[in-house]
């Protein structure tokens, strides 16, 4: 039996579960195809998926969590994680919706262009435009400045760091 993409639950409240498969995340093809199979087989409950955030949301008058990770499994989608097997730090939450934004960006301008360079020229931008406004004595363009090369050294570093690890 394959290893099945782990999913975990977002949030649950009555009549509402959105599960999440980081696997899965940018996956167009799995989340259209997940998703019709769920309207399928929850046809009473509004089923919703955003492939971007890697995301299932079910909504309906009573949404039934132990059901919906059989299905996950019969069908090979997907195995839902006990609470509390992984902990995703606060950090990871926020980083991992802007590196799928990254990946829009490069996509989009066929790797000419990634979101740690958009911002950093922004910031450089906004710095220069500061300048020539002859706004030298407040703080907005050399903080600009100096977030600039934070986000772009911080990011580049930590890139160069993931790229080291990988085998080959």
């Amino acid at each position: 039996m394959k290893n099945l993409p782990k999913a975990r639950a977002g949030h649950r409240s009555p009549g509402r579960v959105r599960l999440k498969i980081d696997e899965e995340r940018g996956n167009v093809e799995y989340f259209s195809e997940l998703e019709s199979e769920l309207i399928k087989r929850f046809g009473s409950h509004d089923v919703t998926t955003t492939p971007l955030t890697g995301s299932i949301l079910i909504l309906g008058d009573s949404v039934d969590l132990d059901a919906v990770s059989r299905f996950g499994e019969h069908k090979s989608f997907f195995s839902i994680e006990e609470p509390g097997e992984t902990n995703v730090p606060i950090a990871q939450g926020i980083v991992d919706p802007l590196l799928a934004v990254n990946a829009k960006i490069k996509d989009a301008s066929d790797g000419a262009i990634d979101l740690p360079g958009l911002i950093f020229m922004s910031a450089l931008l906004f710095g220069v435009v500061e300048i020539a406004r002859g706004n030298f004595r407040s703080p907005p363009w050399y903080t600009a400045f100096w977030y600039a090369f934070g986000v772009y050294s911080k990011l580049y570093f930590d890139q160069k760091s993931a790229d080291d690890k990988k085998p080959g």
